[in-house]
């Protein structure tokens, strides 16, 4: 009999652990997913949904999201770890027949409480780091894609507009990574002078409606809050910031510097390279992540992918009649 008791016991007991268990791991799961939610729009979920089926996005894209996953892990920690240690402190305050001094309470939080804002800014940049590291991966997937569809129309004036130029097939593949890294980026630069942007990127923004860029104000440190690092302003005021800000951190190159004419038969692969300075964003994470540009402290990613190089194109536009 009391053998049967022993071992109910030990079953409830591991019964408990494993709800506990279950419980902290959805948990985690659930900070995770919030936070990866949080920088993702439609367009670029419809652009993982493209890549997720690729190896080498693939591979990037779990290393990433453990990564962020794991970083939710230690947050949830904290935050238990703080609850069990109020919760613990408050039940010994009603035991306790003595009071603490008010000066050694308030020396025990002047030490505490820079540790805990450390550790909270700590972990949160580190959360953003990998989202940008993933944002990354998929910009760059985004940008040999438009590589390999105007790489073939390099040297052909089809359309009579002129013939497209490797500057210009570059600066199309930058804007397209930078349309995925920016809902990431920081805006810690309103300017409309504050990097050199071309003729295609500047009729992009204006339909973002680029009254949210002032003229020749650069800030250095403006988002080092918070509350901004983590986007408070409308879209009106950010979403042009931000574009322009992942744009003019973002590099694309593609190898060899020109996509050369090929015949049917030769299918060569092309690798696309693209650099990304990512702003710091969180107080006192600066020194710790990144290094000091003109715009405040950068961390700098970069990313790879290779593809095939499609197909040349006919060179001259097709009439209708000739297509029927």
């Amino acid at each position: 009999m009391q053998d049967q008791i022993t071992n109910q016991s030990r079953g409830s007991h591991w019964t408990r652990w494993a709800f506990r268990a279950l419980l902290h791991c959805s948990a985690v799961l659930i900070m995770a997913g919030l936070f990866i939610s949080f920088f993702m729009t439609e367009a670029i979920w419809s652009v993982m949904g493209h890549a997720i089926s690729d190896a080498q996005v693939q591979n990037k894209m779990w290393t990433e999201g453990l990564l962020i996953t794991g970083l939710a892990a230690c947050f949830w920690a904290m935050l238990y770890i703080a609850f069990a240690y109020f919760r613990e402190g408050r039940k010994a305050r009603k035991k306790m027949a003595i009071v603490k001094v008010t000066g050694t309470v308030l020396t025990e939080t002047l030490i505490v409480f820079p540790i805990f804002l450390l550790l909270t800014f700590g972990l949160a940049q580190m959360a953003v780091n990998s989202m940008a590291g993933l944002l990354s991966t998929l910009g760059v997937y985004e940008a040999a894609r438009t590589i390999a569809v105007w790489g073939p129309e390099q040297g052909h004036n089809r359309t009579g507009s002129g013939a497209v130029t490797n500057a210009h097939i570059r600066d199309r593949a930058r804007i397209a990574a930078a349309a995925v890294i920016a809902p990431v980026a920081t805006p810690l630069a309103r300017s409309a002078n504050f990097c050199d942007r071309s003729d295609t990127f500047n009729r992009t923004i204006r339909g973002m409606a680029a009254a949210g860029l002032m003229p020749t104000v650069v800030g250095t440190a403006e988002v080092a809050s918070l509350s901004q690092a983590l986007g408070t302003e409308s879209y009106m005021r950010r979403g042009p910031a931000q574009f322009a800000s992942a744009y003019c951190g973002t590099n694309v190159t593609f190898t060899g510097g020109i996509i050369t004419q090929m015949a049917s038969s030769d299918r060569t692969t092309f690798t696309t390279r693209l650099t990304y300075d990512h702003k710091i964003q969180f107080p006192f994470m600066g020194r710790v992540f990144g290094q000091m540009s003109a715009t405040g402290y950068t961390t700098r990613i970069t990313r790879a992918y290779s593809m095939t190089q499609h197909l040349s194109p006919n060179p001259i536009l097709p009439k209708s009649n000739d297509i029927l």
